[in-house]
Parts: structure tokens; C-alpha cells; sequence
């Protein structure tokens, strides 16, 4: 213990220091809210090769982590013509510098947004319950993990790419091991892919079936209508699922050949929870509108959310 107290300045200034991170449009706001259901892209690359691609989902109180494991060879059908997902990474000088399209595919192949991501670059495979769970065990706050953090730290700053401040990853890990024993399920989305190699993604929803929604948006018991001016066919059907997947039963989808070049959400009365997910996803404006008809909140979807869709 004196051997720490000795440390400690020059180890909180190594541990205070932020993760490396991808430059990023999609993921453009800063700061996770660990309140709220949460969904974080994994992924292990290694020689400019994507290896392991999953989705976990956590939300405070539930005595899961849903991790949903995607093969990278998985097919998406992008707008110009189908491509694997590991096709949608971006490298630069034998690292990585892109992830926007991975994550936009993400989103369309299990209708489930990635809020975040934590990407392991040049490291060995670890999107097993085992590996994670050896990894949440070891991070406990004893002596001899406070004299392996400058080390531990050191080995992220290497390999480590995350949206996720210092803070947040270790609460991340705090929060993830209050949960016992059983914390993580796996499911290998491998059984609904099909022939072609597309996951079904209603067949996965309706396994899933509620134990990935927000409660707060099921709470809110609100009606949505979805308005497609992105240019890209089919998005508005996408988000539609995507907002049934966080808890939203009545859903409305239309679409126009008119494009807007900026996504807006309008609520009916004032802003709510769900408004502001769809908000902060959809990098939008928000309005107060009177005149949206019968639903709560009216999402128009622009060409700004549309460009993480072109490929």
C-alpha cells in the first residue's frame, strides 16, 4: 500500500489521460449516458482485418448484458450493391480510420443502435463470455490491480480506440461487474443469416423480443412517424425498425422524392426522452410543432443521416 500512495500522483496522470479514439461523424457527440439502455459496438481488428464484430447492451437494473455476435462476413445491402460488413472499415497507414459506415450497417442489419463503440486494433480475440468475464473479474480496485494500472493503461493506450472518456470506461466496468454471475448472453446471429448470407432481422427481433428495449421508451408509450427526405431507399423502413426495437408500438413510415438536407425531429408538445435518443442519433435539429397529426414525435430524416448509409 505505501508502494501506491508513492505512485499515485504520477498514476493518475497516466490514467487521466483519454483513450485514443476514431475520427468520427457518426459517433460526433461526446459523452455516454450509462442511465439509459446503452449499445456498444465491439470489435477486434488485427492486419487491417476485421476478426470479431458484436453488440452488447446493457441498461441499469437488468441482470443481463445482451451481446449480439455478428460474423464480419455478414452481408448488408448497401446502395451500391451488397457488401460485407468488413468491408465497411477504413484504414489509414495500417490503422484504423473509420468506422461511420461499420456502425450505420450495424444499425441496419439488427435494428439497434450502437451508441458507442470499443474497438481493440492489433489484439487477440476476447468477444467471448469467458474473456470478458476474466476481464470484468481481474478489474477489481485491489492493491494489486491499482499497481497494474499504469501497465493495464499503458497496453489501452495501444490498442484501445473508444468514444468512451476514461470515466466512462471505468464506471462501464464498475457498473458490468455489480452484475452476478451469469452477466453476459451470448447470441450468435450466425442462425438467422441466410443463404446469401443477410441476417433476418425480424426472426432476430423476435427472439430478442422486449429484452433489449429501453424502459423509459416503453414507459413514454409514445406514436412516431417517420418521414424518409434522405435520398436513401429504404431508410425510413430501417429507422422504423429500429424505433419498434426500443419499445414503440405505433409507428408510422412514409417517404418523399423531395430531399431535406438536414434531419429534424418535431414534438408535438415538449421535448422527451425519446426525442432526444432519436435526436442525438440522427445528429438533428429538434422543434416544437403542433401540427404533426396524431403521433408525439415526427422524425424527418435528411441527407446528413443518409450519407453514413452510401455504400
Amino acid at each position: 500500500l505505501v508502494g501506491i500512495a508513492v505512485r499515485l500522483p504520477s498514476l493518475y496522470t497516466k490514467v487521466a489521460q483519454p483513450f485514443n479514439s476514431i475520427n468520427s461523424d457518426f459517433y460526433k457527440d461526446s459523452g455516454l449516458d450509462f442511465e439509459r439502455r446503452t449499445n456498444l459496438l465491439l470489435a477486434t481488428i488485427r492486419e487491417n482485418k476485421l476478426e470479431e464484430l458484436a453488440l452488447a447492451s446493457l441498461e441499469p437494473g437488468k441482470k443481463k448484458i445482451i451481446i449480439l455476435k455478428l460474423d464480419p462476413a455478414t452481408i448488408v445491402s448497401g446502395q451500391q450493391g451488397p457488401k460485407k460488413l468488413s468491408d465497411l472499415v477504413v484504414y489509414s497507414k495500417g490503422k484504423v480510420s473509420d468506422i461511420d459506415q461499420l456502425a450505420a450497417a450495424v444499425l441496419e442489419v439488427v435494428n439497434y443502435i450502437p451508441t458507442g463503440y470499443v474497438v481493440l486494433d492489433q489484439s487477440p480475440n476476447w468477444l467471448t463470455t469467458e474473456k470478458l468475464n476474466s476481464f470484468v473479474d481481474g478489474s477489481s480496485f485491489s492493491p494489486s490491480f491499482l499497481l497494474n494500472l499504469r501497465e493495464n493503461k499503458s497496453y489501452l493506450d495501444q490498442h484501445l480506440l473508444t468514444n468512451l472518456s476514461t470515466n466512462e470506461f471505468y464506471k462501464l466496468v464498475t457498473s458490468v461487474k455489480k452484475i452476478q454471475p451469469e452477466r453476459f448472453e451470448l447470441l450468435n446471429t450466425d442462425r438467422y443469416r441466410t443463404q446469401l448470407g443477410f441476417i433476418d432481422n425480424k426472426a432476430l427481433a423476435n427472439e430478442i423480443g422486449g429484452r433489449m428495449n429501453d424502459s423509459k421508451v416503453v414507459n413514454g408509450n409514445y406514436a412516431v412517424e417517420v418521414f424518409n427526405a434522405s435520398g436513401v431507399e429504404g431508410l425510413g423502413q430501417i429507422l422504423k425498425d429500429v424505433v419498434v426495437n426500443l419499445g414503440v408500438s405505433i409507428v408510422q413510415v412514409s417517404s418523399t422524392e423531395n430531399t431535406e438536407e438536414k434531419s429534424t425531429v418535431f414534438v408535438k408538445d415538449k421535448s422527451n426522452f425519446l426525442a432526444e435518443t432519436l435526436q442525438k442519433l440522427l445528429k438533428a435539429g429538434l422543434e416544437k410543432d403542433t401540427d404533426i397529426g396524431s403521433v408525439d414525435i415526427k422524425i424527418v430524416i435528411g441527407k446528413d443521416f443518409g450519407k453514413f448509409f452510401d455504400y
